[in-house]
């Protein structure tokens, strides 16, 4: 029963948060066109679309190449350290990709 209930709590906060994002995005968007103009906001557009691409690198992706390359150069596992390396070069490819 608790499960449930839990789930449908779940449910109604996700409804929510997609109502208030919509809303959200909507306003932003108006105050944008009306503030900066159509050209400016195409401008503006592609610098975020840029940002949010660079900051893919922070999916924690980063702190766990350290952990293990160190561990791995602690250990003298040198081929693991360039697994680790190419795994997380080829991931980020991946997703920028």
């Amino acid at each position: 029963m608790i499960k449930k209930r839990q789930t449908l709590t779940n449910a109604g906060t996700s409804i929510v948060q997609v109502i208030l994002s919509g809303i959200i995005l909507f306003v932003l968007y108006r105050f944008l066109l009306i503030t900066i103009g159509v050209e400016q906001l195409g401008i503006w557009s592609i610098v975020l679309a840029t940002t949010t691409v660079t900051n893919i690198s922070n999916l924690g992706l980063s702190g766990s190449v350290v952990k293990f390359v160190a561990k791995y150069i602690a250990r003298a596992e040198l081929e693991n350290v360039s697994a680790v390396i190419q795994t997380a070069a080829l991931s980020l490819s991946g997703l920028i990709g």
